[in-house]
């Protein structure tokens, strides 16, 4: 079974998301219905499946990268991380120059900098930048197609005088030679044989002529288009098949990190995109148990080559996180829907409550509200309308939000997201780039009903004031506080008071 792992569609192309989820890999190995764990780390030589050692081969590892492979319409590999994705794709490409927009997850800019910092050490002349990075939005994608496409007119209009004169050209030199012959043949009926045999030779040798076409194999695209979609923290939307047109224009290729969406609401590779990277460790596990990463490519021989390139470089997902994550795929579908679903009724009544009196809430981020009228219309167009299960939500001033995050019950105070439970985080905690007034929402699989209500307990108590507290008290409230804070009671959750 070398290979194995992704590939062949011809059995899952036509079935849906769900379907896949759960019956993909149904034909990869024994009996049993639920895919066992496979915890060897080195196989006895010569064996049927072509499996050597862990780190190159494993069938749990295959099974998994199968159904991720067909879930996205393409070929799976599977890595320790979602920052380990990034820095194949860097390797696997080795871009000169990077588009990118500003803001999206903090780590991947940290990573392509790492990135640049490498091959500018190798440089053959420090002054010039090895690998530029260019922001997404400033333009300069859109002249540079725009360039190439004038460029190309120009060139095929050029192209396309020079045949039509080389045509004239040759046409007015055909007429005035057969006109010098026929004159000739008239006056010798002896040469007009000779003339034939000749004109015969010089067919035959233009048929036996072939057409030599030298293709300059060193060329290869070194431009990357990064996009991430929808956007960490805001879940903003890119669209995907007008920068894939762009990257087709100027010879670049596009990498989707598609994380918050997953294939139940987005498929990168179907609007053009070569690579699609997703952290695993969110929506897809989707249980807060494991950190895995996931690379999608076009191509069977461009998924071996990135499981050669692993190998090599060691970055292969254990056999327990493989598991874990092939476990959480069979309910992918359903829960991705209830995330979708819940975010957009929360999402829809935080905004209801702008501009109520004593709400402090000032902005909403997701793009199945209309108020987002671009990420709107991306979100129609490219997630069949239904949004992620992340929003990003604003007050009025920083103290009231970290009040308001710190009142909630059902919420825990935690970064990370797509699992069961709701998390909320104060992003600017870990990126100086995001406002200190927002929050990132991730919505777990609560009831969209409980979830409103404790947020609607927590904007009210925001301008409660805190009576003071006697001395006894006062350690009884940091004790409270202690154990609602991570590594303290289960999920953060706070004692009811008796």
């Amino acid at each position: 079974m070398e290979g194995a792992g992704g590939g062949n569609h011809a059995s899952s192309s036509c079935w849906g998301v769900e379907t896949i989820s759960l019956h993909a890999d149904a034909d990869m190995e024994g009996p049993d219905v639920s895919p066992p764990l496979h915890l060897s780390t080195t196989y006895f030589t010569g064996n049927e499946d072509g499996l050597v050692y862990s780190r190159a081969h494993t069938m749990t590892r295959w099974r998994t990268e199968k159904v991720l492979g067909d879930l996205e319409g393409g070929y799976a590999v599977l890595y320790p991380t979602g920052m380990s994705t990034v820095t194949a794709v860097l390797a696997n490409v080795k871009p000169l120059v990077v588009y990118i927009a500003t803001g999206g997850y903090f780590g991947v800019h940290e990573a392509i900098h790492h990135y640049q910092a490498m091959v500018q050490a190798y440089a053959p002349d420090p002054s010039v930048k090895a690998c530029r990075l260019v922001e997404l939005y400033n333009g300069e994608l859109e002249k540079l197609a725009e360039t190439v496409r004038k460029e190309e007119q120009e060139r095929a209009e050029k192209e396309a005088r020079d045949k039509e004169d080389k045509q004239r050209a040759e046409a007015e030199a055909a007429k005035a030679a057969e006109a010098a012959k026929a004159a000739e043949l008239a006056a010798s009926p002896r040469k007009n044989k000779k003339a034939k045999k000749g004109a015969k030779k010089d067919e035959d040798k233009k048929e036996e002529k072939l057409e030599i076409k030298f293709v300059n194999v060193t060329s290869r695209p070194r431009t990357l288009i990064w996009l991430e979609t929808p956007k960490n923290p805001t879940s903003e939307l890119q669209d995907i098949q007008y920068y894939c047109e762009l990257a087709k224009t100027i010879g670049a290729l596009v990498v989707v990190d598609s994380t918050f969406a997953t294939p139940v609401l987005q498929k990168p590779l179907s609007l053009g995109a070569d690579f699609v990277v997703h952290s695993c460790s969110k929506f897809l596990g989707g249980h807060s148990d494991l950190t895995a990463g996931l690379v999608v490519v076009k191509s069977e021989y461009h998924q071996n080559v990135l499981r050669s390139e692993r190998n090599s470089l060691g970055g292969a997902l254990g056999n327990l996180e493989a598991w874990l994550l092939l476990r959480s795929l069979r309910t992918l579908s359903v829960r991705m829907k209830q995330h979708s679903k819940a975010a957009t009724k929360v999402a829809k009544w935080l905004e209801s409550q702008i501009g109520v009196e004593g709400s402090h809430v000032t902005k909403v981020w997701h793009p199945t509200l209309k108020s987002n009228e671009k990420d709107y219309q991306i979100c129609q167009k490219q997630m069949q309308g239904k949004g992620p299960g992340v929003l990003s939500v604003e007050l009025d001033t920083t103290e009231n939000t970290l009040k308001f995050q710190k009142a909630l019950i059902l919420f825990s105070d935690a970064t990370s997201l797509g699992g069961c439970e709701s998390l909320i985080d104060y992003r600017a905690r870990w990126d100086p780039h995001v406002p200190p007034t927002l929050l990132r929402v991730s919505i777990g699989l609560e009831s969209p009903k409980d979830l409103i209500a404790d947020m609607k307990q927590a904007l009210e108590s925001l301008d409660k004031e805190t009576p003071p507290q006697p001395a006894a008290a006062a350690v009884a409230a940091q004790q409270h506080d202690a154990e609602s804070s991570p590594g303290g009671s289960r999920f953060g959750l706070r004692k009811k008071k008796k």
